[in-house]
C-alpha cells in the first residue's frame, strides 16, 4: 500500500491550493514545456470536459502531480482518410511529456501512476503525446508491472523525429548553417515572390492581446483557403476553440503569431504563423498560406523570417518544430530526438476491442501504404485525394479530431 496521500482535483479553485506546489515541481523538470502551465490546463479545460490533477503527499507536501486535460474521444479506425468504425470514450490528455515528479525517482512516478490508475474518474484512456523514447516516463511505461496491471499500453505508430533548432548566438550564425545553396534559395523565393504580388513583402509580429482580434480574423481568411482548412477541417473560425485559445495565450502573454504580407496598399495576407513562447522555448504551432501562392514556398519563407525576428526581439534559445519528420524540419532544424505517441488503456472487453480493432486497420493501411510506395503511386494517391477524387461529391470526408494536435502543415520546400 502506498504511503502517500492521493488527492484528485478537478476544479480551478482546488487547483489554486497548490500553486506553490505545482510550480515548485515544474521548474524542477529538466524541461518544462508551456503545457505544464498551470494556466494552460486551466483554459484548456474550460472548453473541454474539464481536468483530473492527481496529487501524492506526504506529510501535508506535495511531492509529485500528474495533470491531464479530460476530452470527449473517438479512437478512429481508418482506411485511408476514410472512417470506418469509430470508439468514442474519454480521453486523459496528460499535459505535456513529462510528470510533475523528481525526474529520477522512479519510485515515486510509479506510485503517483498507481493513484492515477486507481482513480473515480470515469476516464478509459490516457493520451501521451510526443513522449521521448529516452525518458523517464517511457522507461516506466516500458518496466512498471503497476503500469501492465492496470493498462494497456498502445503506441499506434512507430517512433519519430521531434525537430527543433538550438539557436545560436546570432542570426548570421545560424544563417550560415543552413548553406550557401539555401540561402540563395530563400532570396530567389522572396525576389519572385516580391515581383508576381508588385511589392515586397515583410513578417508582422504579433503578441499582444490588444492586436490579438484582428490577428485572428486575418488568420481565419487564410486558414479557409489553406489545404489544412479545406480538406482536413482544421480552420481557425473566429469564434472557434483555436481561437478562443489565441485569445487565452495572448491575454497570458504566451502568444507569438506572424504574419506574412504584402506592403501594397492592400497589405495581403499571404501566410500565418500561430506560435507560443514559455521559458525562452518558442512553439511553432500551426502554419497555413493561401494555395494561390505555393509555388512560392510560403511556409518556408515566413519559418525564415520569424526566426530572424526571434533574434531581434525577445529572443529565445530555442524553437521547437513539434513532431514529424517533414523535409522543411531537416532543412531548418540542427537537434532532434525520437518520440512516439504513447496511450495506456484501461484495462475493460471495450478497450481491448477498441485496441485490436485499431492496429488490425492500421496494419492495413500501413501496408497499402508501403505497397503504392513501392510503386511509385504513393504521391499520385496523395495528389488524388487531395483533389476530392475523381467525380463530384467523391471527396474522402475530413478526418475527426484526433488527439494528435496538428503542429505542422506541409510546407514546400521546393
Amino acid at each position: 500500500m502506498s504511503r502517500f496521500d492521493t488527492r484528485v482535483i478537478s476544479t480551478e479553485r482546488d487547483l489554486a491550493s497548490v500553486d506553490a506546489a505545482w510550480q515548485a515541481l515544474r521548474t524542477s523538470l529538466p524541461a518544462p514545456r508551456l503545457e505544464h502551465q498551470r494556466g494552460w490546463l486551466e483554459g484548456e479545460a474550460r472548453t473541454k470536459e474539464g481536468m483530473m490533477v492527481v496529487t501524492l503527499g506526504d506529510q501535508g507536501e506535495v511531492r509529485a502531480m500528474a495533470p491531464f486535460l479530460l476530452k470527449k474521444w473517438k479512437l478512429q479506425c481508418r482506411l485511408g482518410y476514410k472512417s470506418v468504425v469509430a470508439f468514442p470514450m474519454l480521453m486523459a490528455r496528460l499535459c505535456g511529456d513529462a510528470l510533475l515528479a523528481p525526474d529520477g525517482d522512479m519510485a515515486l512516478q510509479e506510485s503517483l501512476m498507481e493513484a492515477v490508475a486507481k482513480s473515480t474518474v470515469p476516464y478509459q484512456t490516457i493520451f501521451i503525446e510526443s513522449l521521448p523514447l529516452e525518458s523517464s516516463l517511457r522507461k516506466l511505461i516500458d518496466t512498471s508491472p503497476v503500469i501492465q496491471k492496470h493498462f494497456w499500453p498502445y503506441f499506434p505508430a512507430p517512433p519519430a523525429k521531434h525537430w527543433s533548432i538550438k539557436l545560436p548566438k546570432t542570426f548570421a550564425e545560424y544563417n550560415s548553417s543552413l548553406g550557401s545553396e539555401q540561402r540563395r534559395q530563400f532570396r530567389q523565393r522572396e525576389k519572385k515572390l516580391t515581383a508576381a504580388t508588385n511589392a515586397p513583402i515583410k513578417v508582422q509580429r504579433v503578441m499582444g492581446a490588444d492586436d490579438v482580434a484582428s490577428y485572428i480574423r486575418e488568420v481565419s481568411a487564410v486558414s479557409k483557403l489553406s489545404w489544412q482548412g479545406r480538406k482536413l477541417g482544421q480552420q481557425i473560425d473566429i469564434d472557434s476553440p483555436a481561437a478562443k485559445r489565441i485569445e487565452e495565450f495572448a491575454k497570458k502573454g504566451w502568444l507569438r503569431g506572424y504574419l506574412l504580407r504584402t506592403t501594397s496598399p492592400k497589405s495581403e495576407v499571404l501566410a500565418f504563423v500561430v506560435g507560443f513562447q514559455s521559458d525562452g522555448v518558442y512553439y511553432y504551432d500551426t502554419i497555413g498560406y493561401d494555395p494561390q501562392w505555393s509555388s512560392f514556398s510560403p511556409g518556408n519563407l515566413v519559418l525564415y523570417k520569424l526566426i530572424e525576428d526571434l533574434y531581434a526581439h525577445d529572443p529565445v534559445s530555442a524553437v521547437d518544430l513539434g513532431g514529424g519528420d517533414n523535409l522543411y524540419k531537416r532543412i531548418f532544424g540542427n537537434d532532434s530526438y525520437d518520440e512516439q505517441n504513447v496511450f495506456l488503456f484501461r484495462r475493460s472487453p471495450y478497450t481491448r476491442a477498441a485496441r485490436a480493432t485499431h492496429a488490425a486497420f492500421t496494419h492495413v493501411s500501413t501496408a497499402t501504404r508501403v505497397a503504392l510506395q513501392r510503386t511509385g503511386l504513393l504521391e499520385r494517391a496523395r495528389q488524388f485525394l487531395r483533389r476530392g477524387g475523381a467525380g463530384k461529391g467523391s471527396a474522402p470526408s475530413p478526418p475527426a479530431e484526433t488527439p494528435v494536435q496538428k503542429k505542422e502543415a506541409e510546407v514546400q520546400s521546393s
